[in-house]
Order: C-alpha cells, then sequence, then structure tokens
C-alpha cells in the first residue's frame, strides 16, 4: 500500500499553431507547444523537469467553416 501524496502544482501549455483551409469544410493545422511544471515536491524522485517538455502535433478539422 502506497500513501497518498498531495503538491500544489502549476501547469503553464503555450501553443503555436498555423492552420490552411484545404477545402470549404476541411483544414489542416500544424504546430508546437511547451509544457512548463512547477512545484512539483512531495512526488517521490520526481522533479519539475520530468514533466516539463516541448511537444508537437497535427490536426485535421471537418465542418462548415
Amino acid at each position: 500500500f502506497t500513501p497518498l501524496r498531495s503538491d500544489n502544482v502549476f501547469v503553464l501549455n503555450p501553443v503555436l499553431e498555423l492552420e490552411m483551409n484545404i477545402t470549404q469544410f476541411f483544414r489542416v493545422g500544424f504546430g508546437a507547444h511547451y509544457t512548463l511544471v512547477t512545484g512539483v515536491n512531495n512526488l517521490f524522485d520526481y522533479k519539475d523537469s520530468d514533466f516539463s517538455s516541448p511537444g508537437a502535433f497535427l490536426s485535421f478539422k471537418f465542418g462548415w467553416f
């Protein structure tokens, strides 16, 4: 049995995305983000940098725009 631990953390996730209309009802987007986590203190041997990282994504959107 592992005892429950609590911690107060702050997460910031800024995103930059470019989106392009392919047709009247289809868009493609791509972008990047960075997840910044601070305040990790009571989670075993984890630290802020274990949860903070950059990332990228590709999105497909369908509908009438």
